[in-house]
Order: C-alpha cells, then structure tokens, then sequence
C-alpha cells in the first residue's frame, strides 16, 4: 500500500489501545435537500476527512437532514477519487467529488445514504448485519468531559479497583466510536439520542475533554490518532478511568502562561513549489487557527533546500481556513523570502516574542524513528517553564541523519533539545499545539531532554560538510561564532554576531539616532592588504566574511565602535 507523505504503515504500539477508530461527526448543511454542497462548510469537511482517512480511519459525517455521508481508507491516495494526499487532495477535488455523489455516480471509498430519521440512523451505524454491536466503547468529544490530557497534569492515578466494562472496552482489539461536532456542537437532542442508542446496546459511553482551549474538529482528530500512535492516548483513557470518567475542574493558568510557539519546517522541495500544495494550506491551519479564535504568539518559518526563508504570523494571514484563500496568501508572502539558517530563524523569533532576551528556546525535533515524548508527569504550576520560554518544532520533511545531527548541532547551541517521536508526520503537529496550548508541550520537552529540574550540558559536535544545504548561512555564522562560547544556561540566547542583548539595543538606539533606513546598499571599501570587502547592511542579523590571505575573516558591522579591518 503506498502511504501518504510522512506517514508510515501502523504498528502495534505497546501502551496503544483502541487502535481502530470510526469517527462521526454532526455537520451543518443539508446536502440532499438543497441537492448540492450550499449551505455546507466544504473547507472544514474537507479538513475532518483528511485528517481521519490519513490515519486510515472512516469517517461518518452526518448532516442536518439526516444524509450519511461514510468514507473509508480507499477515497484517498494515488489513483483513488481524492487523489495523493500531498498533491492532490485539494478542497476543490473533494467538493467536485461530493457534488458526483450526490448526482448518484458510484466512487471508491465513499457511500451517500439519503435522509433517515436519527434514531433509525444511529442503529444501523452502531450494529452489524447480524444486529450486534459494532463498538465496545462510545467516546463523546465534549467540552465538560473529563480533560483527556490529565495525565501529563500530574503523576498517574492507580485506579482503587478496575472496571470491568471500560478494561473490555480498551483492549487493543476493540473498535471505537468517536462523536464530535462537524464545525458545530452537538445539540442536546442529538447527545441524548447518541447515549440511548449505546445505552440499548450495552455500550459503554463517555466523554472526554481536550482541555479549556477550543479547538477545530479536524485538529482533534490528528491528534488523537497521534496521541495514540505514541502511547499517550492509553495513559489519557487510563488516567480518566481512574478518575471515574468524572470532569475535574480545569487550570486556566495555561492562557496567562503560554509560551510563543515557533514551528520551523524544514523542506525537501523549493519555496515556490510548497506553497502551491493543499499540504501547506492544512499546515497553516494547524498552527494558527483554534475553533472561533486564532493563535497570535505562534510562528512558520519555511526553509527549502536552497536556504532560501519565510517566517509567517498569524497577522500576516487573512484567510486560512479557505484552502484557496490561504494558498493565495502564501503566495503573496513569496516576496519577503530571505536567506537564512536554522539558528537564524530560532533567534530571531525568539527576540521578538521575548524583546528583553529573557527565557530559553525550547527545541523539539519531531522524528519518528526516535523514542516517544515523555509525560512530564508534573503539573504546569510545577514546571519550570515560563511565559518567556519560546516552544520551538523542527519538523523536516525528508530526514537523513546528517541533516538530524546538524539540527541538533545547532538547536543544542540554542538552548534546551530533544528528539521524539510524536506520531504521523501529518497529525503530529496537531498533538503537539494542542499540548502547548495546554501548557504542557514545554514539560514534555524538558523531562525528554532530562531537565526538568536542571539545566541541559551541551557538547559540540563536529557538522558534517555535505549537510550544509540546511542553510548556506550555518556554516558562516559557526565560523563567526567560534570565539564564543555557546551553552544553554545564557540568560539570554545567544546573538549571531556576538552581541549581547543589551549591546544589541543599544546598536539599535545609534541607527535610530543615525536616519538608518536598514535599506542602504552594500558597499565595498578597501581592507589593510588591499583586498576588497563587503561591509554587511545595517539590519543585518549575521556576520560577512572575507577571505584575506587565504584565512577566514570577520568583517565588522558598519556602525560598530571598532575600527574596521
């Protein structure tokens, strides 16, 4: 079976249950009776269905008017009616797909059943042919549910004695229904037809909570199957069992103390291609936009092969939930391309969310073919993670080991960094905004790194010559930054070109003072040999070289104290 770009093929994970899911998802609009796709939320069903199929799930999306919609693992991939996921699976292809539907054409994967009372409708998706149940467990996604993620709150709760209805429900054999809300809530009457429906079947059903943040649906659903894929789900179900399924109240300490998150992708194709695909567009989704809110402490930064950079905010972006509008956006956003390195980037979006230089970075590479993340086991009133740290997620789209090595070479000289697994490429990022904007991604990271109560030793190792295409400006600034001495314990993190925090407010007070426009061209001035070296532009970030008599070096900064060379 080919899999979708950065996905792998399942396997068993040893704390892993409920490792096959149905989703059924309440949507608004009435597909059958307005005898189209109008009145429908196509960009968020087109979200929902990506982010179960990828996990090869099915999703039931059920509308107002009582049409079932049912797609299975076989609507999406190459040669299939969705098309390839990175490609292909656009929101346009999924709606022209629908409207097929509709009009009564057959498609691979995808079933259209007309309208049915819910009560009718609820029997024949809970039972087989033989009129038996098809689930062990109905699990509610509901804002008063018991917090799923209590276990990374606080150290496991043994349960006083176990409970045999919900231990038959979670063996990793089951199959398990998940309700939720398609762009809207579930309504009262439809929750209570759901619980009588499980009730008559002797299903067991309970709700669970992702936490006091409001989410989209489809994020809930990546993370989930992410959540899984790495244990973390089991120890979330184990820990609500023992907490007798019961809503426990919910710390709000996590709005005040948010940390900035900075998500850096690192590409395998170039800028102008990636920003074309349906794949960047759901990125942007995951990263900025909640259920009726957007995230302004939050950063993409998109490097390609060829250095070349575009860091992205969430003001930048005026439409992201429509596929098309936030393609177009990106595009749009091509002008302001740079290049940069790794190191830059982590910098530079951390001295502009923390401006007094306080704080670490944070670093995660999500890989995963390295060990799970951690639990932290501690709650966030007792991590010693603040407001000033910056959340950082290395996500790289084709790895190699050198490339795995140079980003650790670098993100160690930054601050605080670990490597894990965090499920599916495409669903692990969810997994991890949802954490941190629980307050918990920063614990995880720092029990991974074995520092959760101390500070990370770094080592320098040496990088490997041929992975340099991270970025052309990695290897200049290591060159500039050899007299310095790096480690994570700084205060402040630590500035390309060897200023300090206060030094470099200070250079920054004298342009002002100057007129420095930060848009004056470069120019060439004569050096002490008789070479010619370029003086570096005012706003600069990193530091210029020269190669005099054959050795490296560094050419100061136009506006600096010193004499130049």
């Amino acid at each position: 079976m080919a899999y979708p770009h950065g996905m792998q093929e399942r396997r068993p994970v040893s704390l892993g249950v409920c490792l096959e899911r149905e989703y059924l998802m309440l949507c608004t609009g009435s597909p059958w009776s307005a005898s189209g796709t109008r009145g429908t939320r196509v960009d968020a069903l087109a979200r929902i269905a990506r982010a179960a199929l990828t996990a090869y799930q099915t999703a039931h999306l059920l509308f107002e008017d009582g049409t079932l919609l049912t797609l299975t693992p076989d609507f999406l991939g190459k040669g299939r009616p969705w098309g390839d996921y990175v490609q292909e699976a656009s929101e346009w292809r999924f709606q022209r797909t629908l409207e097929d539907l509709l009009r009564g054409r057959p498609c691979q994967g995808a079933k259209l059943r007309e309208p049915e009372p819910l009560k009718k409708r609820l029997r024949t998706l809970f039972t087989d042919r033989k009129n038996k149940a098809r689930f062990r467990l109905v699990l509610a996604l509901h804002e008063d549910g018991c917090p799923l993620w209590s276990a990374m709150h606080g150290p496991r709760v043994e349960p006083d004695h176990p409970s045999s209805a919900i231990a038959s429900s979670l063996e990793p054999a089951s199959r398990v229904c998940v309700v939720c809300g398609g762009v809207r809530d579930v309504s009262e009457e439809e929750e209570t037809a759901i619980q009588h429906a499980a009730l008559e079947l002797n299903i067991p059903y309970q709700s669970v909570s992702f936490g006091h943040t409001p989410e989209l649906t489809s994020k809930c659903i990546k993370a989930l199957e992410a959540a899984d894929s790495v244990g973390f789900l089991a120890e979330a179900l184990k820990t609500c069992e023992s907490l007798g399924w019961q809503p426990t109240p919910q710390s709000q300490a996590g709005n005040s103390r948010r940390s900035p998150f900075h998500v850096v992708a690192v590409l395998d194709v170039p800028l102008m291609d990636f920003v074309t695909r349906p794949e960047a567009a759901n990125l942007l989704v995951d990263i900025f936009r909640g259920s009726h809110h957007s995230y302004g402490k939050a950063a993409l930064s998109l490097l390609d092969p060829e250095g070349a950079a575009l860091t992205i905010h969430n003001s930048d972006m005026e439409y992201i939930l429509r596929e098309k509008g936030a393609l177009v956006g990106l595009r749009g956003l091509l002008r302001r391309t740079r290049k940069s390195g790794l190191k830059q980037l982590l910098a530079k979006e951390h001295n502009r969310f923390c401006r007094k230089g306080n704080g670490r970075i944070l670093a995660l590479h999500a890989d995963e073919s390295s060990e799970p993340l951690a639990i932290s086991g501690y709650s966030l009133e007792q991590t010693p993670a603040s407001a000033s740290d910056t959340v950082a997620v290395i996500l790289v789209f084709n790895v190699t080991p050198e490339l795995a090595d140079t980003i650790k070479d670098v993100c160690c000289q930054a601050g605080v960094f670990v490597r894990a697994a965090v499920g599916p490429f495409s669903m692990g990022l969810a997994l991890l905004s949802m954490l941190h904007n629980e307050g918990l991604l920063a614990g995880c990271i720092l029990k991974s790194a074995g520092t959760l109560f101390g500070e990370q030793g770094t080592t320098q190792k040496q990088r490997s010559e041929d992975v340099g295409r991270l970025s052309p400006l990695d290897s200049e600034m290591d060159c500039a930054s050899k007299g310095a001495k790096l480690n994570a314990t700084d205060g402040a993190p630590v500035l390309h070109t060897g200023r300090t925090q206060e030094q470099a407010k200070a250079r920054t007070t004298r342009q002002r003072r100057r007129g420095f426009s930060g848009q004056y061209k470069e120019c060439a001035v004569p050096v002490q040999n008789g070479t010619i070296a370029t003086i570096p532009k005012a706003d600069d970030a990193g530091t210029k070289q020269a190669v005099q008599n054959g050795t490296v070096a560094t050419i100061p900064k136009a506006d600096d104290a010193g004499t130049k060379q």
